[in-house]
């Protein structure tokens, strides 16, 4: 199943409890199919946000290394009309984390440049707005192999 990854920033509520600085979000298919869902239902039912429970595939340290000592629970995928972040909370504490949100129409763009025919490639790039999108682009052009993406915060319209 096609499937792309983002590394997102991490937030928590409570400024002294040690958490992971990014954590690695992997997007496939059926998430996309299943955001495209939520934003209807979201403006059907004028609702602000729909959740499912969903876990991170890893969360990383300042370092960029994995950081196997962090435990959550309730793990959830949110879905806004525009936008989706992960969120959870710390485990035996008070306290939850949260990344930063990436939007639909970033993710969209970066899936459609990851995974276009070959041939559809040359004709997206003067198109591109998000920079991790860009990213994906030039690695593809390389012919390299597609990997974990830092979220860029930039974007043309900016």
């Amino acid at each position: 199943m096609k499937s792309l990854t983002f590394v997102l920033e991490v937030s928590c509520s409570n400024e002294y409890a040690n958490v992971p600085t990014k954590a690695e979000v992997e997007i496939t298919e059926k998430d996309l199919v299943w955001f495209k869902a939520c934003i209807k239902q979201l403006k059907l039912l004028k609702a602000s946000y729909i959740s499912r429970w969903e876990g991170v595939s890893k969360f990383l340290n300042s370092k960029n290394e994995e950081d196997n000592d962090f435990r959550y629970e309730c793990g959830e995928m949110n879905v806004t009309d525009s936008d989706f972040y992960m969120k959870g909370l710390i485990k035996n504490s008070d306290a939850s984390w949260s990344t930063d949100f990436i939007g639909i129409k970033e993710l969209r763009e970066c899936w459609k440049v990851a995974f276009c025919r070959g041939t559809t490639l040359p004709t997206l790039f003067p198109n591109l707005q998000y920079e991790t999108a860009k990213k994906i682009f030039n690695d593809r052009a390389r012919n390299e192999k597609l990997e974990v993406y830092t979220r860029i915060n930039k974007c043309k319209e900016q």
